[in-house]
């Protein structure tokens, strides 16, 4: 370049490009393929995995903190949970909701029924914060920042290393918006982080928002709880012909299996136990399984804002009018008409005449 051209553009203002910081987490993507893949490690296989967050959702009052509680007990003394194999390690359930006491109880009652002596579990710790403040993250001038809490539930994870963390329950560790999209994330960008450094899985319990429980998904608050977590259990009352002690664990979620898996358990002497015969009779296809709760999910949707669907084929269609909206997460016309004959097999749902009494009409609905 002559030395006028160079004076001209030197003279125009232009800048010479900023040597930038190098991107630590920047790989070639041949370097990643000259390592073997590792194998995906489980808390729960094809449920709870590990080094990240999942959540377990449902309404007050099913026992989401006692199936969590028997899951932490579970890890810490290698046993199965549910009648599956989990990870064994240390595990640590934060209780914000339940006091000590209240733990003991249930504690007692879990030993007994499986044989678990007093020294088998040591490797289990309780945090009770059900008095005073279990907040972990708050807003501060429009981030979301832990609290002196966190970083001390950090130090202890840092020293004490456990396997499994249980946070009981989200109401009361969360103190942002609930339905700000970017609080959530980042909150649960937060444990992430906790739970790859520290070798860990968390799992949030958390409660369905009034929108959750009235369309059937169970998603508390903003869908940026479903979509930052990789795992999503939902329990759930049986059905309609089931005792008061039945539940049902489903699998909404699962980033790194299918989902739609459907686990029958019954109340039984202070703790929960799988139904394996039931659960046996339950679709054998967890894509059924998914098809039944899109299905019944869609329908609730329908019958509250009182919309008229139909079992027989019709402008109402239901499973055609299901398949359109965007709720029915892929799921398709004839996996929703499947799902709606075995859920009128079941009683789950029937035909019933909707409307007032000058102008009757015929819906489907929740049995």
């Amino acid at each position: 370049m002559s030395a006028e051209r160079l004076a001209v553009r030197q003279n125009t203002g232009i800048k010479k490009p900023a040597v930038l910081a190098p991107l630590k987490q920047l790989y070639c993507g041949a370097d990643i393929m000259n390592r073997a893949a590792l194998p995906r490690s489980w808390i729960v296989p094809e449920l709870i995995p590990d080094r990240t967050v999942s959540s377990i959702g449902g309404d007050g009052g099913l026992g989401k903190s006692q199936i969590a509680l028997q899951l932490a007990v579970a890890v810490a003394t290698g046993r199965p949970w549910l009648g599956m194999e989990v990870a064994a390690g240390p595990a640590l359930y934060l209780s914000a909701e339940d006091p000590i006491d209240e733990i003991r109880r249930r504690l007692d009652c879990i030993s007994r029924r499986h044989k678990i002596e007093r020294d088998d579990l040591s490797g289990l710790h309780i945090l009770d914060q059900s008095s005073g403040s279990s907040v972990l993250a708050i807003p501060d001038r429009g981030e979301l920042k832990p609290t002196p809490l966190f970083e001390e539930l950090k130090a202890f994870c840092d020293t004490f290393r456990p396997k499994l963390l249980v946070l009981d329950a989200l109401a009361d560790i969360f103190g942002g918006n609930e339905i700000d999209r970017v609080q959530v994330r980042s909150f649960i960008s937060i444990f992430r982080t906790l739970a790859i450094e520290n070798d860990l899985a968390v799992v949030l319990l958390t409660h369905p928002s009034n929108a959750g429980k009235m369309n059937g998904s169970g998603i508390s608050g903003s869908t940026a709880w479903n979509n930052s977590v990789r795992s999503r259990l939902h329990l759930q009352a049986g059905r309609k012909d089931d005792s008061d002690d039945v539940r049902i664990l489903t699998v909404p979620k699962a980033n790194y299996s299918r989902k739609g898996r459907a686990i029958r358990i019954f109340w039984d002497d202070g703790t929960f136990e799988r139904d394996d015969e039931a659960t046996s009779r339950m679709p054998d296809n967890s894509y059924d399984a998914e098809a039944d709760a899109v299905f019944l999910r869609m329908l609730k949707k329908f019958n509250a804002i009182g919309q008229v669907v139909s079992d027989t084929p019709s402008k109402n269609y239901a499973p055609a009018v299901f398949a359109r909206e965007p709720d029915a997460e892929h799921i398709g016309k004839l996996p929703l008409e499947k799902a709606m004959k075995r859920l009128i097999g079941a009683g789950d749902v029937v035909m019933r005449k909707v409307g007032s009494s000058s102008k009757p009409r015929r819906s489907l609905v929740i049995a």
